[in-house]
């Protein structure tokens, strides 16, 4: 049985630990000026409803706009949705740096 995790944040919503990989590429949106698309892998570490805790490889802007993908173990497709960058830091890991993100569904 999933537990929540439970922190001195102030969140509508419990958050539960998972162990999914995520694959990232930001949207361009029609009103930005033209950048190079950003494609990360990572992991997602923690689900709620609202959104997702990513561990990932790369640095995505914040408030940027994603195309994520989730995959399940097991399973031959992976669930895309489309997700915000509300927050991230960096961590470092064995000697590397990672960023840690929180994601937010948009859909």
């Amino acid at each position: 049985m999933l537990r929540a995790e439970h922190t001195d944040e102030k969140r509508s919503t419990l958050r539960f630990p998972c162990l999914l990989q995520a694959t990232l590429a930001v949207v361009e949106l029609l009103d930005t000026p033209r950048t190079e698309t950003v494609c990360a892998v990572g992991y997602c570490q923690n689900i709620c409803k609202g959104g997702v805790g990513v561990l990932s490889n790369r640095l995505i802007p914040e408030n940027a706009v994603l195309r994520a993908e989730f995959s399940i173990d097991g399973c031959p497709v992976a669930l895309p949705t489309l997700m915000k960058v509300r927050w991230l830091h960096a961590v470092v890991l064995e000697g590397r740096v990672h960023h840690k993100m929180g994601l937010q569904f948009l859909i």
